[in-house]
């Protein structure tokens, strides 16, 4: 694939390299289905509650009650057969980043998940860093792991 001139590509994790928010609303439904043999409909709706506004705020709490599903939710995380080719398409000619936002181990999880290990040339989980996306400094450690100064970031 001839590079024109690109050097680098960019990629975001959640909602465009994966279907987080289908992925979310599918979990949902198996936890209802789960909790509604077992509970009323109004506990099962503030517990389905809880998890969403887990999933909103992607806070990291694996004693929590909110990551009831965390399990499923990870195993329907997927790139696509044709989005996965395309990558490694890619990254013949070009340099491949993954620069994704949120919580470092919800992010780490994702990532392990969807087996992104030999897809990109360096990944950046902005949680792991002062300041996300689109913060300069983001760019800054992106720039950094291809070895470029902050200028060309």
């Amino acid at each position: 694939m001839d590079s024109n001139g690109i050097k680098a590509i960019i990629f975001d994790l959640d909602n465009t390299l994966i279907d987080t928010s289908g992925s979310d609303k599918i979990a949902i439904e198996k936890v209802k289905v789960l909790l509604g043999t077992r509970f009323g409909q109004d506990d099962v709706r503030k517990i389905c509650d809880g998890f969403k506004q887990k999933l909103l705020h992607e806070s990291y709490d694996r004693l929590g009650a909110a990551s009831i599903d965390d399990k499923t939710r990870l195993e329907l995380f997927a790139i696509p057969g044709p989005v996965r080719q395309l990558l490694e398409d890619l990254r013949v000619a070009h340099k491949l980043l993954l620069l994704t936002n949120g919580v470092a181990q919800t992010q780490r999880e994702k990532i392990e998940a969807v087996r992104c290990e030999g897809l990109f040339h360096a990944m950046v989980v902005g949680g792991e860093h002062a300041e996300e996306k689109p913060a300069p400094p983001s760019s800054a450690t992106a720039s950094v792991c291809w070895g470029w100064g902050r200028r060309t970031a």
